[in-house]
């Protein structure tokens, strides 16, 4: 028996239990944390990530919209009829009167002129239709086509005049009458049942931009060409 409680004093952790020690329970919270921190760290840059990408995807759908507003605003400030003509027939035109149309006619050249001065307000190009600002367009805009549809009415039936600009090159049609005409615009097939105005233009969209570590991939990759067409009818 004395031998037992001389052990006993001499090592008194023998058939003892660890007490519970507040500091040795904050210390392992704190290792624990700490173990955490590199997944913490992989989940924030995660979300960087997808919140950049997402500021982007958004940024290109309220560009793109941006240049099929300011076409469609083009085609409307150049849709100023002869107002003469109107006043004396009552027929919607943007021709002289007259029916033969012709590509020199001032009424096309004036709706011309209107168009590619708001054209280029609108998406603040210089006079080379290079954009000065960033709204996702690189280098400059080209028109492709720009055209009158005018859509004439009498006791015969109808007939359509048509006046263009195709790659530059000026051109005059005056269709057959009761002849229907059709134009591929605003993602469709039209039939012309009204006087109209028509634009098509082409400009190079970036999709993406490039960081420096992936500037060895081709520019395809981050930017494409487009071709925007709309037509917009003049109502009396």
């Amino acid at each position: 028996m004395t031998q037992v409680i001389s052990r006993f004093i001499k090592n008194p952790r023998l058939n003892t239990k660890v007490p519970y020690s507040p500091v040795r329970l904050m210390f392992n919270k704190k290792k624990d944390g700490i173990a955490l921190l590199p997944m913490v760290a992989v989940v924030m840059v995660f979300l960087v990530l997808l919140s950049n990408f997402m500021y982007r995807r958004e940024l290109i759908q309220i560009n793109y919209e941006k240049i099929d507003t300011s076409l469609t605003d083009a085609l409307l400030a150049g849709g100023v009829i002869n107002y003469s003509a109107f006043g004396r027939t009552g027929q919607v035109m943007i021709q002289e009167e007259g029916d033969a149309p012709s590509a020199m006619d001032y009424y096309f050249a004036n709706s011309y002129r209107l168009f590619t001065e708001c054209l280029k307000a609108s998406l603040r190009l210089d006079d080379g239709y290079n954009a000065t600002a960033d709204i996702g367009i690189i280098g400059a805009v080209s028109i492709k086509g720009f055209r009158v549809y005018n859509y004439f009415e009498d006791e015969n039936g109808f007939y359509i005049t048509e006046i263009g600009l195709d790659n530059g090159r000026g051109y005059a049609i005056r269709h057959s009458l009761n002849e229907p005409v059709y134009v591929n615009a605003n993602d469709s097939v039209i039939e012309i049942k009204e006087t109209s105005v028509y634009g098509q233009i082409g400009f190079r969209f970036r999709l993406a931009s490039q960081p420096l570590w992936l500037q060895g991939m081709p520019p395809e990759y981050f930017e494409d060409d487009y071709t925007l067409t709309r037509l917009i009818s003049i109502a009396d």
